[in-house]
């Protein structure tokens, strides 16, 4: 795409000197895509005719229905032209940075940063694809999922680069890549394109607070998904001048009223007649006049008549609860109850409504900002979640609860209460506490051994056993593949020799053990020596689960030497890295962090080698205020080591308040 509102080169030459077919069509698309951006900016999508776009991009009309099928057409090429440039100065600014990605707020930075400045350095094309391509009728939904859709990829692919294993769940991903979105169309629908970049910035910080290491898995449909239609009204009997008015009036205007969520759902708002909304109600055209001057004024009406009825419902739930805490997650439960019990009306409110266009849009910005003030009133914590946030954490939601309709899955939204609870209160409470308030499961603080499924692994795991029975040196891959039923070639397959075959089998177990370290040490994001005395108590309680690991992995790097040793610094070097940043500003972290990591990670090695010795693996998790006050002391001062180590571990893992 070129810039914005760029003026049409003359006509192309023709005869002896005309282009290339293929080069003709090419420059054809991109006058005509240009003339679009150029004249939807002026004056709005269904005001832009053929003709206009024609005289515009001076190429003929025979020639854009040679490239398009119609108008509708070459607005979604055209969009589908900006998202793809977008995209490429997301990746050409990921090839050309100089550091990678090192937590999950810069992976997300990443992504957002230069997919905003690629809008904002257009303002016309980003209001094209984030505003006026609802104009463009029933495909405008459709169209924003899959744009929510190509940035959560885009999100996905930034964090599985990591080096550490951080991540967002699949219910948190949807979240901010709608929320992203709701938000930049916000700012660029009020003229505050250029205001993109920092607003990206803000919410790559917002979006850094739902990183877990173990999933929240999103729940799999109870049943056959399902269209997301509200129960048929029956029709009046004839001779309706014996009914009373009072019955009358409202049963027709509520007839009225479900055709249309019907017709937005199948049609959108273009494509909606008058004539066409009688008859889905089984009424006259004449009736319908009698309530209502416009299919617009209609239109309207069931949009305030669905927004008014949710909002009161979750409003009314929230604000009788005394605590935020309930009153976010009574709200929620309202919310969710209203899309069960009225699925058609729900997809009406949060999808079909922004065919309508410009208007349309406007009017569901106001709704996420009344959702957005409703669940910030009562808010706690010192720093207050700020207004752009608040209103992203509503779009978000409101997006994966689109995405959820759209599938079918209306009549499971309650299932979406615990992940939509979390999404409000992960930003104000921290992680560990959201977990908990909203009853999703906490992340394991064990991973479980994988059961051996191949050659390799039942010779590794039989290798384990004989050097936790036998010692290292009696220990051999030929005794190891014997046991595991494993001819000895086919054992040579996989390991070069033993060495190679316990260095292979620690690396498994350690990445496990540092999985579940991870996911302890996500827990707390708020106080961080509480965050690494969990990952040390979880680190305790892999080891225990696995003593022929932790044995192996002992034996190794006494009898390997460096090969084994360097494996140990490396691991060391990535657990001190996580602890040095989450030190507060007033505690004592020392100069020579590197050195000192060294000494302690020798001291906890020296207590993992007592208990192998002793063969007390079991009791490794009693030894947690022991090596937490040898980790923390350094970093957090002494006092501090002292009160958080001598929490216990099952204590260590509640929720967290600093």
């Amino acid at each position: 795409m070129s810039p914005d509102a760029p003026r049409p080169k003359p006509r192309l030459p023709r005869g002896l000197n005309a282009l290339d077919p293929d080069d003709r069509g090419r420059v054809h698309r991109q006058r005509l895509q240009d003339a679009l951006v150029t004249l939807v900016a002026e004056r709005g999508f269904p005001e832009t005719s053929i003709r206009e776009i024609c005289s515009h991009a001076h190429v003929g009309p025979r020639d854009l229905y040679a490239q398009y099928p119609g108008k509708q057409e070459l607005l979604l090429s055209t969009c589908d032209a900006i998202v793809a440039e977008a995209i490429a100065a997301v990746r050409a600014s990921q090839r050309a940075a100089t550091t990678p990605p090192d937590s999950v707020e810069s992976a997300v930075a990443s992504v957002l940063v230069p997919f905003a400045r690629a809008l904002s350095s257009r303002p016309a094309h980003a209001s094209l694809i984030l505003v006026d391509v609802f104009s463009a009728g029933a495909v405008g939904p459709p169209y924003r999922r899959g744009l929510v859709t190509q940035l959560r990829g885009l999100l996905a692919d930034a964090l599985a680069e990591l080096p550490f294993p951080r991540t967002l769940s699949e219910a948190s991903l949807i979240v901010v890549a709608a929320g992203v979105l709701q938000a930049f169309q916000r700012r660029i629908r009020t003229g505050r394109t250029r205001s993109l970049p920092a607003a990206a910035l803000e919410l790559a910080a917002w979006a850094a607070q739902y990183q877990t290491v173990a999933p929240l898995p999103l729940p799999a449909p109870i049943g056959a998904t399902a269209p997301a239609t509200d129960p048929a009204i029956e029709p009046l009997p004839r001779n309706t001048q014996r009914l009373p008015r009072q019955f009358v009036v409202p049963h027709q205007r509520d007839r009225i009223l479900r055709a249309v969520v019907t017709l937005a759902a199948r049609d959108g708002y273009a494509a909606m007649s008058i004539p066409g909304i009688a008859a889905e109600a089984q009424i006259s055209i004449r009736t319908f006049y009698q309530h209502f001057a416009s299919k617009h004024e209609a239109f309207e009406a069931i949009y305030d008549h669905a927004f008014g009825r949710l909002f009161a419902r979750t409003w009314g739930a929230s604000t009788q609860q005394e605590s935020w805490l309930d009153a976010v997650r009574e709200g929620v439960r309202a919310w969710v109850a209203f899309i069960a019990t009225e699925p058609g009306m729900a997809r009406f409110g949060v999808s079909d409504v922004l065919t309508a266009g410009r208007e349309a849009v406007e009017k569901v910005d106001d709704a996420y900002s009344a959702f957005a003030d409703l669940f910030a009133a009562g808010r706690p914590g010192d720093e207050p979640v700020s207004e752009l946030v608040s209103y992203a954490i509503a779009g978000g939601i409101g997006g994966l609860i689109a995405h959820w309709i759209a599938d079918g899955r209306a009549t499971d939204a309650p299932q979406l209460e615990p992940h939509l609870v979390y999404a409000i209160l992960a930003p104000a409470t921290g992680d560990a506490e959201a977990l908990h308030a909203s009853g999703l499961a906490p992340v394991p603080t064990v991973i479980p051994a994988p059961v051996p499924s191949d050659d390799g692994q039942r010779t590794a795991a039989a290798y384990a056993q004989l050097v936790a029975t036998d010692g290292f040196p009696a220990a051999t891959l030929e005794a190891a593949a014997r046991i595991a039923g494993v001819a000895p070639t086919v054992a040579t397959e996989y390991f070069d020799d033993e060495t190679a075959c316990a260095l292979q089998t620690v690396d498994g177990w350690t990445d496990r053990t540092f999985t579940a370290m991870a996911a302890a040490f996500a827990s707390a994001p708020r106080d961080g020596a509480l965050a690494v005395h969990r990952a040390l108590g979880a680190m305790l309680a892999q080891m225990a689960s696995e003593p022929e690991m932790l044995h192996l992995a002992v034996e190794a790097v006494e009898h390997l030497g460096p090969r084994a040793v360097s494996r140990r610094a490396r691991y060391a070097s990535l657990f001190f890295d996580a602890v040095s940043p989450v030190a507060g500003p007033n505690d004592a972290i020392p100069a020579q962090t590197r050195q000192l990591s060294e000494m302690v990670v020798d001291g906890v090695f020296g207590v993992l080698r007592r208990h192998v010795r002793e063969r007390r693996i079991a009791e490794l998790p009693a030894a947690l205020p022991e090596i937490s006050y040898l980790c923390l002391a350094p970093f957090f001062g002494v006092r501090r080591a002292n009160d958080v180590a001598q929490l216990p571990f099952a204590a260590a893992l509640a929720p967290s308040a600093r």
